[in-house]
This record gives structure tokens, sequence and C-alpha cells, in this order.
């Protein structure tokens, strides 16, 4: 899930407002926070000031999700479904999967110089455009998100 704003409430009723990666990040770290225990030291980022909040003045976090960023990445996991009920290939993230002009599907491993034909369908070379456009989209929203909390 993509976030755009969370708000970290301290136990001085404060209200800390973290924007773009920054509210991303703490969101992460947030997850393996277990209920009836205290939250992890945090550090923001802010105006090249890095700023340091203990864990034990936070009451609470409240995130604010990035509703067309989540649409998005939707879109992108029902195209990667289909291109692995058409290959026949579990989608690893470390994987590098990419297609020449002539509708061919290969596969690479990072650590490897040789690529392995997976897919002679060119429906399978269109999921994967269209996934790297939305991949595309999704960026360029988050990256929009984050630069006008900037602003505000």
């Amino acid at each position: 899930m993509f976030i755009r704003k969370a708000e970290i409430c301290m136990v001085d009723n404060k209200t800390i407002e973290v924007l773009g990666q920054d509210s991303q990040r703490v969101f992460e770290i947030s997850l393996d926070h277990e209920e009836g225990y205290k939250f992890p030291n945090l550090i923001i980022e802010r105006e090249e000031k890095r700023i340091f909040i203990p864990g034990s003045q936070i009451a609470s976090i409240w995130f604010y999700e990035h509703r067309e960023a989540n649409e998005v990445q939707k879109q992108i996991d029902l195209k990667w479904e289909k291109v692995e009920d058409l290959t026949r290939i579990k989608s690893e993230s470390d994987l590098l999967w990419f297609c020449d002009g002539k509708g061919n599907t290969f596969i690479r491993s990072p650590k490897s110089t040789e690529s392995v034909l997976v897919s002679t369908n060119p429906v399978v070379a269109r999921l994967l455009k269209g996934i790297e456009a939305l991949e595309d989209q999704r960026n360029q929203l988050l990256q929009s998100a984050g630069d006008e909390d900037e602003k505000e």
C-alpha cells in the first residue's frame, strides 16, 4: 500500500505531519510495530535536517492512503497475474523481464548475462509494455504527491 501522508501524534498532544517518501518509510517501519508495544524511534528528514522522534513519545500514527497510486498498483498486479498465467512463470522481483520488437518475451537473472525466451505470444509483450507504462504512471503520482505536499 502507498501512503501520501502520516500524522504522528505525540504524547504531549503535538502532531508532526510527514509527507511523501518519508510517510511511506514511517508506514513500513510501523508495520513491524505490535499492538501494546512502544513505537520504534523514528528519524525524519526535513529541509536537510534530521529530526529524531523517540518511540516512547509517540501516542499514535495516522496514515493517509495514496488512493490513485494504489489503484494503479492494482492494475499492475492484475497484468502481472495475466503474464504469469500465460507464461506459467511466477513473477519474482529479482527477475528482469523484457521484450524484443517481434513480440518475444525474455527473462534474465540480474546475476546472469544469459536471457531465456519464455514466450512468443505478443499478448505477453503487450502486457509487459502496459505494466511498464503503469509503473511510470504510479511513480509520477508518488513523486508529484511528495512535491505537492512539500509546497503546502
